[in-house]
């Protein structure tokens, strides 16, 4: 403010001035506004600018163990659940779990606000906090109030054999893998080469004419087989008797190739399949995988429901199979006709984003780039988090319409991308945990956000 204009502290009659811009039936609890107030006033989001329509993609920076991301993000999902549910939204969560058990105990609630006001005040005592305890009670009550309900919000897991943090009595609990069959040439790439190595041209085109013979002759072949066959054109040169050869062996027809790039390829594979030992198999062309929608198996995205895919525990490589295998499946199940699939709006979290979509050249992060291209159009939103926002790809940072930032260092603010926040940057390396600062397209400055600790993070371990 400037000048004379008097000034007071914004109340709860004053929503309709902060937000008429977005209408009741768009409106996406984002959290609370920090300051003094009797009742906490509540935060929105305009739905078709989170998930489609009119913008899409929401990305989330800040320290780890400090700004509670992934908090945030279970927090938000169960607000886009509860918001779909009370306007008839047909939408979908998917989050992949990186961090331990995070994510697999999203199931572990309270039966009610009366016994999670008895788990916050066990749980804040045991950290510390029992100052806070009334008020994180009175924002898990103000979120009751506005229509978010944790307690109605469903979990469908998928994870490995061996998963340390799989709870054996959660009856939503679909194991996957992935045979060579099931992926596309993308995703075999993302998988066989690490983040910032760069595929040399020979390697990529004759990993795609590899792939494009196998595509005509409409042949399944598992991960064994093609290493054995890039064994076989690292030691045979391309002349006719060879080909014949090869032909016998069971080699896609390739009309040249050379065998020092084959060899390459097969080095790459060889270190590929010793690692992937949870998720990939070796001897079967077709694995379990995760699928958009099947009647027939209920190893598909639950429409609904909080969807988890355990990523703990997995070789990298495995994870970066994984997390574009999906992708790629989501995308292609929301350009169906809309009486041929079952949700029509997907929010997929990514945490660690900068290991899947890295500001270096890399071949993993083409169906992170082509969600940012396209996702707001087939109604499939990006929710990222990172540490710092610098170390991921600025074309997927740009088309990301909502950024959340929590407690993150001065150094690491102070750049140019951060902009945006404006003199917001001075007090975002003193945000507490369950802070956050809010930068929306449809509000003229960010807003300081708080949010309540999600429930399931206060049930003590049995």
């Amino acid at each position: 403010p400037h000048d004379r204009w008097p000034v007071r502290h914004a109340t709860y009659d004053d929503i309709e001035v902060l937000f008429g811009k977005i209408p009741k039936r768009c409106r996406v609890l984002a959290g609370f506004l920090k300051g003094r107030q009797v009742r906490p006033i509540p935060v929105y989001l305009h739905a078709d600018f989170l998930l489609g329509r009119e913008g899409a993609h929401i990305n989330i920076t800040g320290k780890t163990g400090l700004a509670t991301k992934t908090s945030y993000a279970v927090f938000l999902a169960y607000s886009v659940l509860s918001w779909a549910k009370q306007e008839n939204q047909r939408v979908a969560v998917v989050m992949f779990n990186v961090k331990r058990g995070d994510l697999m105990r999203l199931h572990r609630l309270p039966r009610n606000m009366e016994e999670a006001r008895s788990c916050i005040k066990d749980w804040a005592r045991a950290v510390g906090m029992e100052a806070r305890v009334e008020d994180m009670v009175k924002l898990w009550e103000s979120a009751l109030e506005e229509g978010l309900d944790p307690f109605s919000v469903k979990i469908r897991y998928f994870t490995y054999s061996e998963d340390p943090y799989q709870d054996e009595n959660h009856e939503d609990t679909w194991y996957f893998s992935y045979g060579l069959a099931d992926l596309s040439v993308v995703e075999v790439i993302a998988s066989i080469y690490r983040p910032g190595e760069k595929v040399t041209d020979p390697q990529y085109a004759m990993i795609h004419t590899y792939f494009d013979s196998l595509r005509a002759t409409e042949r399944k072949i598992s991960f064994n087989e093609m290493k054995e066959h890039f064994s076989l054109y690292s030691r045979y040169k391309p002349d006719e008797e060879s080909k014949r050869l090869l032909r016998k062996k069971g080699a896609p027809d390739l009309e040249s190739w050379r065998t020092d790039v084959a060899d390459a390829i097969f080095r790459r594979l060889c270190g590929f399949l010793s690692r992937a030992t949870h998720i990939v198999e070796v001897e079967s062309p077709e694995g379990q995988p995760i699928k958009f929608w099947d009647q027939n198996d209920q190893r598909c995205i639950a429409e609904g429901r909080i969807n988890v895919i355990q990523l703990f525990g997995l070789d990298e490589a495995e994870k970066r199979l994984v997390v574009n295998a999906v992708l790629r499946e989501l995308l292609s199940g929301l350009q169906k006709p809309r009486d041929e699939r079952h949700v029509d709006r997907i929010m997929v979290f990514v945490d660690e984003l900068n290991l899947y979509a890295p500001k270096a050249e890399s071949p993993i992060k083409e169906q992170i780039i082509d969600i940012v291209a396209r996702g707001r159009d087939l109604g499939l939103s990006l929710f990222g988090a990172q540490q710092f926002a610098s170390q991921i790809d600025l074309q997927v940072l740009g088309n990301c319409s909502t950024k959340v930032v929590g407690n993150t260092d001065y150094a690491e603010v102070k750049k140019d991308l951060y902009a945006y926040l404006g003199e917001f940057r001075d007090y975002v390396p003193y945000l507490e945990k369950g802070e956050m600062i809010i930068y929306h397209p449809l509000y003229v400055s960010p807003f300081p956000v708080l949010f309540p600790i999600p429930l399931h993070e206060v049930v003590q371990e049995d």
